[in-house]
């Protein structure tokens, strides 16, 4: 990775493993971590003492040393700003991404940002609820819909992906990627976008776009940051018990209602303006009804 923008993403991204079951997991884990950069792991629903040594992290060791432990989901994202899902299925009330618009999300925040990812238990992934606390879901595309890529594996193509575009300096924006820089013009901060005599071409339907580093971090310098996890949360909650005062939310529609608008809030990752937009938006609305 390049020093100036891989290794700020290594000290702001961190890998979050919910519930693990296997040990060399955990291990495997750690190692594909080790081999592609990336050293901040965070283990939910286990503890140290479980976990001391596992065999499989060969050369990692330091970073299962180094990982924090964590009862439940909520305080292992609350600290963070933005967080990512895995899922090896489509939701019907949750958006998900293909890896590489999620790759390409997950490198378009400033580097203020800090940034989880979320990997579910080897048998079961991550319930809805915990999908919930998550502001993007993705999933990775296979040959097949059984088996889902093991644990390991499925974090190893994750990180492997962020390393490889962060090695290139590149980001490769697809097509019909609604994720694509806009309104870039000569001489703004984005950089332009390479022919055949500035680089290879990408693979077919992208558009390679050059970001190296101090392109890509200056282009979205003036982003605001997104509030901690924590605090989106809070807002998220504060919206939902508004909405079910008023009945948009009632015990028939409850689970399904609630969920999108989780989806729909969680895709915001809001900022402080946008909080204060939303809570004013909805108290006034609510006066309004009231008052009718």
């Amino acid at each position: 990775m390049s020093p100036s923008a891989a290794t700020a993403l290594n000290e702001r991204l961190f890998v979050i493993l919910v519930r693990p079951e296997s040990l060399e997991n955990i291990g495997l884990v750690a190692r594909a971590m080790k081999n592609t950069g990336f050293r901040h792991l965070r283990v939910v629903g286990r503890k140290r003492a479980e976990i001391a040594s596992p065999r499989t992290a060969i050369h990692a060791k330091e970073i299962i040393r180094a990982a924090s432990f964590f009862p439940d989901l909520a305080p292992a994202t609350g600290d963070l700003d933005v967080v990512f899902a895995s899922t090896a299925k489509q939701r019907k009330n949750f958006s998900v991404l293909p890896l590489e618009e999620a790759v390409v999300k997950m490198l378009s925040f400033s580097s203020e940002v800090k940034i989880g990812l979320l990997f579910g238990n080897e048998r079961t992934g991550l319930t809805s609820a915990e999908l919930a606390v998550s502001n993007f879901r993705w999933s990775i595309p296979q040959a097949s819909r059984q088996p889902s890529y093991n644990l390991a594996a499925a974090v190893l193509i994750t990180l492997f992906e962020l390393f490889r575009r962060g090695e290139m300096g590149t980001v490769l924006f697809p097509s019909n990627s609604s994720l694509k820089p806009t309104g870039s013009k000569k001489g703004t901060k984005m950089g332009q976008v390479l022919n055949s005599h500035d680089s290879a071409i990408g693979p077919p339907g992208t558009e390679k776009e050059k970001i190296g580093p101090s392109h890509f971090s200056s282009a979205f310098s003036d982003w605001e940051t997104p509030l901690p996890r924590g605090e989106q949360e809070g807002c998220i909650r504060l919206i939902l018990e508004k909405l079910e005062r008023r009945g948009f939310i009632h015990p028939t529609n409850k689970r399904h209602t609630s969920q999108m608008v989780r989806d729909l809030l969680g895709r915001l990752a809001m900022t402080d303006r946008d909080r204060k937009l939303l809570l004013a938006m909805f108290s006034h609305a609510g006066r309004d009804a009231e008052g009718v």
